[in-house]
């Protein structure tokens, strides 16, 4: 599919930030959605989050990529899951989004061990210490071949959230090779490399999305954000431990569980930031 289509100047910039738009450039190619962003002629900016991304457009489709070759941050995209926001009149806010992957932060098993995460006050109760501490183990988080596994078994899938014709607020699940999905004209396609890359494109026809009437500025906001895991845990603050000698972690007994209890944290902390593009319009 070759034809001159548009790029859309990007730049990563937080919600809190002042926005900026990018000028237009002009290219001849579009995207294979194939997962391999390597095929991509948009220059693909990398945000502080450690992701890259890229974004342009015919006239006919938006066009996406997103990716990281961050083993943490691929590690909590597929823990976590991942949408992508669109908002047509160029607001921060979360109108109509692309869920991928799902994620497993809330099937059963996941939710069954985090529900024993709960901790009784703000210390560590070690050999005799005051305070407590959550009962966590070393195989509290999934393993890299497990988010592998669970990851093939979410890849034919994607979640749609408030696009025309589907717009209850819930999210609509559908696979790749149903009909009902083939008929919305959605193409996407992700790979991952366990340790090494993760990627995801797609094509979403300018058709399915929500435009207001009464807006005349020609901007549009893209976000990529994690989801939230919808967890209510009431982990220890650790910061006092983290600073102490790890003979005396050892003699009280935390240090294994408080290396858990870090990553967990680390893993559920948020990515969220915000595009701003111009010129997205048919």
């Amino acid at each position: 599919m070759k034809k001159i289509v548009l790029i859309i100047g990007i730049a990563f910039l937080l919600s809190s930030c002042s926005k900026k738009l990018y000028n237009v450039e002009k290219v001849v190619a579009i995207p294979v959605i194939d997962g391999d962003q390597t095929e991509w002629p948009a220059k693909t900016i990398q945000s502080n989050n450690n992701i890259n991304y890229a974004i342009q457009q015919d006239e006919d489709n938006l066009y996406l990529m997103v990716s990281s070759f961050d083993e943490q941050v691929m590690k909590k995209i597929m823990l976590l899951g991942m949408t992508y926001w669109i908002n047509t009149e160029g607001k921060h806010s979360k109108d109509q989004g692309i869920s991928f992957p799902e994620g497993i932060i809330n099937s059963d098993a996941i939710k069954q061990k985090f529900a024993s995460l709960k901790s009784n006050g703000g210390g560590f109760r070690g050999r005799g210490g005051m305070g407590s501490m959550p009962n966590i183990d070393k195989n509290i988080l999934p393993d890299q071949s497990k988010l592998l596994e669970n990851f093939k078994g979410q890849s034919e899938n994607i979640g749609l959230i408030n696009f025309n014709g589907y717009e209850d607020g819930q999210i609509i699940h559908f696979n790749r090779s149903a009909l009902d999905f083939e008929s919305l004209g959605i193409m996407f396609d992700s790979k991952l490399i366990p340790g090494e890359s993760f990627t995801f494109e797609i094509a979403i026809p300018k058709r399915l999305l929500k435009k207001s009437t009464k807006v005349k500025k020609d901007t549009w906001g893209i976000g990529i954000a994690t989801n939230d895991p919808n967890l209510e845990l009431n982990l220890p603050d650790s910061s006092r431990l983290d600073k102490m000698p790890a003979r005396f972690k050892n003699k009280l007994g935390v240090s294994g569980k408080l290396e858990k209890i870090n990553e967990l944290k680390a893993l559920l902390k948020p990515i969220q930031f915000w595009v701003d593009v111009s010129a997205l319009k048919k």
